[in-house]
């Protein structure tokens, strides 16, 4: 399910801003590979 929502982001060229709220910093952090880099 993870590797889903990285591919999905970028696919989209990638998110400018990841904004949302988990139970821990780890479950957080598996999105972050989507984010596009330098906001571009």
């Amino acid at each position: 399910m993870h590797a889903y929502a990285i591919k999905e982001l970028v696919k989209l060229d990638g998110a400018k801003i990841i904004l949302g709220t988990a139970s821990s910093g780890k479950a957080m952090t598996v999105v972050l590979g989507g984010l596009a880099s330098m906001g571009n």
